[in-house]
């Protein structure tokens, strides 16, 4: 993305508009929720929404506490939200993450440990 793109897409702090996202997808009533919990304690969540009109379920997003990662929490979250997907008749399930960053290496991990594909799709950003 670089740098000019990545300060146009997070400013002011990255750390906020992250806050702002799932705060926004934990609110929003289209949105179908589920909660990982270690002793009473929240330590991951995933987010899933239904398209109708495009025969597809999203998986919108997926959180485990970077102490309690590389324990299957989001894989097993990743399922969870799959199967409601499959339930809700969706022929279809989507899901994304970055591309090319060593950020993202745990979730497509653990998107393809759960039987999702990765396709090659490129996006395009210019600064304005």
């Amino acid at each position: 993305m670089g740098d000019e793109l990545f300060d146009l897409q997070h400013q002011p702090d990255w750390r906020a508009k992250q806050q702002r996202d799932v705060e926004s997808v934990l609110h929003d009533d289209d949105n179908t929720v589920w909660v990982a919990e270690q002793e009473g304690v929240v330590v991951g969540f995933t987010a899933a929404v239904i398209h109708r009109d495009d025969d597809m379920g999203e998986i919108l997003m997926l959180a485990v506490d970077p102490p309690s990662q590389n324990r299957d929490i989001g894989t097993q979250l990743t399922h969870t939200a799959t199967e409601w997907i499959r339930r809700s008749g969706m022929p279809v399930a989507f899901i994304s993450t970055g591309g090319e960053n060593t950020g993202h290496d745990a979730a497509q991990a653990t998107y393809e440990k759960a039987g999702y594909r990765r396709l090659p799709i490129a996006y395009y950003l210019k600064a304005l």
